[in-house]
């Protein structure tokens, strides 16, 4: 619940780029995007450049997107991030995940199942 509430404050944060559609359709199993590196400049980033940091930072949560440090552990590796967006001001925060539980019809075996955490907000 708290990678969905992170990501929903980021998006809040950066309302107007948002309503633009810079967060419309992320997963986290696409590829990244790329880093603008504006957060280390001194003019800063602007909406879009923000909200592409944004995705690609809540992305470290679920994968290395940075793909060059052998020590990187997940917070979340077998996860799954989404954000989509509807009717121009509606979002939904999505993180998925497959469980390994005891089967309660064979107490001897163990079944997977699909988990999922919604958050919907509107703007």
């Amino acid at each position: 619940s708290s990678l969905a509430a992170e990501m929903a404050d980021r998006i809040r944060s950066n309302s107007t780029a948002a309503l633009a559609g810079s967060y419309d359709n992320f997963d986290t199993n696409a590829t990244s995007p790329g880093d603008p590196a504006c957060t280390t400049s001194t003019i800063g980033c602007g909406g879009a450049d923000q909200a592409t940091t944004d995705v690609r930072e809540w992305s470290t949560n679920f994968k290395d997107v940075a793909g060059s440090t052998a020590n990187y552990m997940a917070v979340f590796p077998t996860g799954r991030g989404t954000i989509t967006r509807a009717n121009s001001d509606q979002f939904t925060i999505a993180i998925l995940w497959e469980e390994t539980d005891w089967d309660p019809a064979d107490a001897n075996s163990r079944i997977v199942s699909n988990q999922a955490l919604v958050l919907n907000f509107r703007l």
